[in-house]
């Protein structure tokens, strides 16, 4: 079984449908965190792999890259799940994910291109 730390084991499918959740305290945290538990590596992973360097570097000291007025810069989780399918079709649920940002809503950054953010993308298949 996956070793999780305290922040991802209270994580509920309930808690992101309504709000952005907060994760980790900031950007340095999930990388620590990421070294001993899974699903931070994950969101870890899926930050790296989609953001501009500068920026991942910049949120690790502790700033929002493009707005040294801002130090928010914590983790937060938002899930969009597509599942009010009933009953759920044979080839499962497509297209759900869970967005990871740091900082201020992603859709207010995106526009000043200074946000750190990624997704996990979700599929789910009837009585897997």
């Amino acid at each position: 079984m996956a070793k999780l730390c305290s922040f991802c084991q209270s994580i509920t499918v309930a808690d992101l449908r309504v709000v952005s959740c907060k994760h980790q305290p900031n950007l340095r945290a999930l990388q620590i965190s990421s070294s001993s538990c899974s699903f931070c590596n994950l969101l870890w992973h899926a930050l790296v792999d989609t953001c501009a360097e500068k920026s991942i570097e910049t949120h690790l000291q502790g700033r929002v890259h493009g707005r040294e007025d801002d130090t928010d810069t914590a983790i937060r989780l938002r899930g969009e799940f597509h599942d009010w399918v009933k009953p759920v079709p044979e080839n499962g649920i497509q297209n759900s994910l869970i967005w990871v940002f740091s900082g201020r809503s992603y859709e207010e950054d995106l526009e000043h291109g200074t946000s750190v953010y990624g997704k996990l993308r979700l599929y789910a298949r009837p009585g897997k």
